[in-house]
C-alpha cells in the first residue's frame, strides 16, 4: 500500500499508508482522530482482513494492480 501512496503523491496528491488493526476500534478510531487533529480528511479506506485464505490469491497484489490502472487512466485524462 506504501508504493500506491507513494504513486498518488508522485502524481501530485496527497496519500498516507498506515497500518492499523482493523479489528480494534478504539486503534481505528485513534488513526480518524488523528487525521481530524492535522485537518486531514479520509477519503478511502483499505482494510485487508484475513481470516483464512479462500481462493489461494493474494488480496493486496490485485488491488496494487487496480488502483495503478487507475491513477495511470486518471493522469492520461489530465485528472488531479
Amino acid at each position: 500500500m506504501k508504493e500506491v501512496a507513494d504513486d498518488i503523491v508522485e502524481s501530485g496528491g496527497r496519500a498516507e499508508a498506515v497500518r492499523v488493526d482493523a479489528m480494534n476500534e478504539n486503534e481505528v478510531n485513534a488513526f480518524v482522530d488523528s487525521l481530524i487533529h492535522k485537518g486531514e480528511s479520509l477519503d478511502l479506506s483499505f482494510c485487508a482482513v484475513d481470516y483464512q485464505v479462500v481462493q489461494n490469491v493474494a488480496l493486496v497484489p490485485q488491488l496494487l494492480v487496480h488502483i495503478r490502472a487507475a491513477l495511470a487512466a486518471q493522469r492520461r485524462s489530465g485528472g488531479a
